[in-house]
């Protein structure tokens, strides 16, 4: 091999390090929490944790109450005008999905007061909970870096993070993320024709 061959890939190697070494810094500071976790805590990362939250009755609702549904997070506050805007497509979700397959879940980060003056004149129709910092570092552990609201999380049925985005969703995106993750369809000839398990789902979801 020439000199200068010898050359152009020793600088060919080079650049292709360096390269790499920035991509993956960059990947590193986007991620921050993600960088600092062992292999065993990056996984853990991933599950839904055992929460207890407590809902607009005072009862607590636990994770265990979300055993294997779709479950939709949202962190949202009534002071926060595109947390509100965000109502509508998650309230025809809910009226689409019955909760023994699908439940949505606000996390108000808000004030019982604020939340019950809010219903009073805005009621929604799916559970509400109240939370506060420790939910708000939950939602950041989960890719909410700026700690804003809205943001929307969402687990698959084994209790696995699938999805998070801040800020506003749009309802055709947040219809197919829901979608991929519901039960799939019974086979044709089945007793009940080739529908989900769940009649209410098939009937409703032509209507959205």
């Amino acid at each position: 091999m020439s000199v200068i061959k010898v050359l152009f890939v020793t600088l060919l190697a080079g650049t292709l390090s360096i390269s790499v070494a920035l991509f993956g810094q960059r990947w590193m500071d986007d991620h921050p929490n993600f960088a600092l976790m062992s292999g065993t805590e990056r996984q853990r990362a991933m599950v839904l944790p055992d929460l207890r939250l407590t809902d607009i009755h005072g009862n607590e609702i636990g994770s265990h109450n979300w055993a294997g549904k779709v479950l939709i997070m949202h962190f949202w506050a009534s002071w926060c005008a595109p947390c509100l805007s965000q109502i509508g497509s998650l309230e025809r979700l809910q009226v689409a999905h019955d909760t023994s397959v699908l439940q949505v879940a606000s996390i108000a980060i808000d004030t019982p007061k604020d939340i019950s003056t809010f219903l009073a004149s805005r009621p929604l129709n799916y559970q509400i909970l109240f939370g506060g910092l420790p939910e708000i570092e939950l939602a950041a552990r989960f890719g909410n870096r700026t700690r804003s609201l809205p943001f929307t999380l969402m687990f698959d049925r084994t209790g696995r993070a699938v999805f998070s985005q801040a800020g506003l969703i749009d309802e055709d995106r947040l219809k197919l993320e829901v979608e991929a993750l519901l039960p799939p369809l019974l086979p044709e000839g089945s007793s009940t024709g080739g529908v989900r398990a769940n009649q209410k789902i098939a009937d409703t979801r032509r209507f959205l």
